[in-house]
């Protein structure tokens, strides 16, 4: 009798470690789950699993908990882990479990209970620059979308990139203000071009003082680091990703979407506003 109960343990242990974690009746879970459409997309940095939510300036970090480092082994369909293996993005209709509450220019911290309307859009690997532009999936459109032609889903690939491989046809200029005083300006060498081809970067530092997010107070005498980079691209907006840390903490990670044919801010915290504009050609 003893042996069997002992083996009967073992079978419901090994089976309970088998099942996939689930998001929904996760006890983590802090508020009512919800739908969003977006982009998924598998990269460097923690949580590197992200919804971007589609319209808005808003990351959503996928994790098993809600704290970043939780994202070692984030809770999400089974799909979604196919990032791994240089899958671009994942456009569709997600329901999500927040783990942590909504916060301006803070990554709110969730779960994947499950990924439907689902458009893979691969790298694109041809550099020609004058292939014609594709609409991207809409949500009214996304669930057709997957049986288009890899030829159709190629060519919507012609984004716009931040690339010092630009020719200079077109600059986006950049400004970071904190309180009114200019932390950064710069301009951004842009094109329209693969996915692929994104690798702009800038960095700045400044003297500490603010408070960001309310919660994490920096002295005068601390040095800031503030970094842009582009976090993604669509037909008609460049992502601008934003940080900054003191080299030991992140005091924040968000999102501006640029549009590089009219000027846009974002105020992504108190008093810290981004700002890009189209800079004409000479």
């Amino acid at each position: 009798m003893g042996m069997k109960l002992l083996l009967l343990i073992l079978i419901v242990t090994l089976q309970g470690l088998s099942e996939s974690p689930r998001c929904k009746e996760n006890p983590k879970v802090i508020g009512q789950c919800f739908s969003v459409y977006g982009r998924a997309t598998y990269g460097p940095g923690t949580p590197a699993l992200r919804i971007w939510r589609i319209g808005t300036n808003r990351m959503l970090g996928i994790t098993a908990g809600p704290v970043a480092d939780d994202a070692d082994d984030p809770i999400c369909p089974k799909e979604m882990e196919q990032f791994k293996t240089g899958v671009e993005g994942v456009y569709g209709d997600f329901e999500v479990c927040p783990f942590t509450p909504e916060r301006p220019g803070s990554m709110q911290m969730v779960c994947v209970e499950s990924a439907t309307h689902i458009v893979v859009r691969p790298y694109w690997k041809n550099t020609n620059r004058t292939d014609l532009q594709q609409p991207e999936p809409s949500q009214q459109n996304a669930a057709p979308a997957v049986a288009q032609s890899s030829s159709v889903a190629e060519k919507s690939d012609v984004v716009w990139t931040w690339s010092n491989r630009c020719n200079g046809d077109y600059k986006l200029g950049a400004t970071v203000h904190l309180d009114g005083k200019v932390l950064y300006r710069g301009v951004l060498p842009i094109c329209r071009g693969s996915r692929d081809a994104e690798d702009g970067r800038a960095d700045f530092q400044f003297a500490g003082g603010h408070t960001f997010q309310r919660e994490y107070r920096t002295r005068t005498t601390d040095s800031i680091e503030g970094d842009i980079w582009q976090a993604g691209g669509e037909t008609d907006a460049l992502i601008l990703g934003i940080s900054f840390d003191t080299g030991k903490r992140i005091l924040l990670n968000t999102l501006h979407i640029a549009n590089p044919e009219k000027k846009t801010s974002s105020q992504v915290d108190k008093g810290l506003f981004i700002t890009t504009y189209p800079v004409p050609a000479r």
